[in-house]
């Protein structure tokens, strides 16, 4: 599967307060919030055991069914320090900056293999908003539209700039933001004609900024004193390392 379809996917809770009794909401309003949350994930950077949680369901919509996407993935992102923990309904990785192991429950198989050089190198992060942000801000205004009177819904969309369209595919953005509750309810991202996606939804359950990780270490969530933990006492061992 391939990650980096999250790097030009919006994802944020807004950080003030606002409500529906405060003013008027402006389409400048919500966009320029969004645009504060990713600024935050550009500079952040978990330490100690204290990361980041992005609990979501993706879907994927294809232009052509046979790519086996089209159904909600239910996912978990945590980052933590020099740790990245991928949680799927078919696999769980596990990376840190010396291994990464691959947990694939369907196979009843784990894997472990070298991280690649470079890889934790960077402020993942810093990577995971960098992109949505420059998209954000180079973006235009489409409509602002109030979904749910009672909840204080909005739905924002934007048009994507040509230049960025033209490298991620992207046309439209979409946001449903709940004011009251000061949080991001759903995205989607819409892809140009021809391209292999139509678009890409992500709904989120939860966004935690102060997530604590209980060890920052890949082999701990999948081995101890060199054996495979009990839950996976009946999976064989690939062991790229050797």
């Amino acid at each position: 599967m391939k990650f980096c379809i999250y790097l030009i996917l919006p994802c944020a809770i807004l950080l003030s307060a606002f409500t529906e009794q405060s003013v008027d909401v402006k389409p400048q309003d919500v966009l320029g919030r969004v645009q504060v949350f990713y600024e935050k994930l550009e500079n952040i950077q978990p330490s100690g055991s204290k990361g980041f949680l992005f609990d979501m369901v993706m879907q994927i919509n294809t232009a052509k069914p046979e790519l086996g996407y089209n159904v909600p993935i239910s996912s978990k992102l945590i980052f933590g320090n020099g740790f990245k923990m991928v949680l799927h309904d078919d696999v769980q990785v596990y990376q840190d900056t010396i291994e990464t192991f691959m947990v694939v429950p369907r196979e009843m198989m784990v894997i472990r293999a070298a991280t690649p050089t470079g890889t934790m190198e960077k402020d993942l992060l810093n990577e995971f908003g960098q992109i949505p942000l420059k998209m954000l801000k180079t973006s235009s205004i489409v409509s602002l539209k109030k979904e749910n009177s009672d909840a204080n819904i909005y739905r924002l969309v934007l048009a994507v700039d040509e230049n960025f369209m033209t490298v991620t595919g992207v046309s439209k953005l979409v946001f449903w933001y709940d004011m009251n509750n000061d949080k991001l309810l759903k995205t989607e991202a819409n892809y140009v004609a021809g391209h292999k996606y139509k678009s890409a939804i992500l709904s989120f359950h939860d966004i935690n900024f102060k997530y604590r990780i209980k060890s920052t270490k890949a082999q701990s969530y999948v081995m101890k004193n060199g054996q495979l933990l009990p839950a996976y006492k009946e999976y064989s061992f690939i062991d790229n390392l050797e």
